[in-house]
């Protein structure tokens, strides 16, 4: 059984401290002084950065170069868009979000680019709405749901192990509520109750997971009932977990520890 070690993207991660404690392992820096070993197994959460004591030999869950691409919108529809995944439309020309919003659309200005929580994010109506520091324009894409779905890939297998749908805190009034940037601060948990994962979500994470050639993450995806139809908006290498997420990903963790 391998070893697994974990490299947050930041030391104080709450979810990294958490999985650290039920695991009984320790914590590595990109610049630290660790030493790899040949039945160690590092689980990267969220690390862009290649480390100094990386060997050509090293095992991962999740390379640093790919956690670079999936962190990034922009670099994350670029490879996304190459597979024919589906994803909204986007653009970095402003001239593209003109005509968006001169047939009816709204659009969606992300002055940041590895962001979240809904930062950096500008909703425009009208041309004059468009923020000038915008770095990707997407055109905002009418959804009825919003799901996060977290997969797994072991050898050329992709398995969904969990997911959790957005919904709206039951003690916020509706109209308080931004329908638009689903997070906690605009009033939205993630729940598991009585939810049910539209097919086409389903095959869209894991094809997208594929894609991205990552081994353990979550991907948020917008779903429209009417048209039967899904986006895959962003990916996340290290998602914020708490109680049964959690469990799940010690599960995981631990399967790929004795299979790899």
């Amino acid at each position: 059984m391998l070893v697994p070690i974990i490299l947050p993207y930041k030391l104080d991660s709450e979810s990294a401290l958490q999985l650290k404690k039920s695991l009984n392992t320790k914590l590595v820096k990109v610049n630290g002084v660790y030493k790899y070993k040949s039945n160690h197994l590092i689980i990267n959460l969220g690390n862009s950065h290649s480390p100094i004591w990386r060997t050509q030999d090293t095992k991962w869950i999740n390379k640093p170069e790919n956690v670079a691409i999936g962190v990034n919108k922009l670099k994350t529809f670029n490879k996304l868009k190459e597979g024919n995944a589906c994803i909204p439309f986007f653009s970095t020309d402003k001239k593209d979000a003109i005509d968006w919003l001169k047939d009816g659309y709204k659009v969606v200005c992300r002055e940041l680019l590895t962001a979240s929580q809904g930062r950096g994010i500008v909703i425009a109506t009208k041309e004059s709405e468009l923020s000038p520091n915008t770095k990707l324009y997407v055109r905002y894409f009418p959804k009825k749901f919003e799901y996060r779905v977290h997969l797994v890939k072991n050898g050329d297998n992709i398995t969904i192990f969990d997911f959790v749908q957005k919904k709206k805190r039951a003690d916020i009034d509706n109209d308080k509520v931004d329908y638009q940037i689903r997070n906690h601060d605009n009033g939205w948990v993630f729940a598991r109750d009585n939810v049910k994962l539209p097919t086409c979500v389903k095959n869209e994470s894991i094809k997208a997971m594929k894609l991205m050639d990552l081994d353990l993450a979550s991907v948020d995806v917008c779903f429209s009932q009417k048209n039967n139809q899904c986006v895959i908006l962003e990916f996340n290498t290290a998602s914020g977990l708490e109680g049964q997420s959690i469990t799940n990903y010690i599960n995981e963790i631990l399967f790929l520890c004795n299979t790899m």
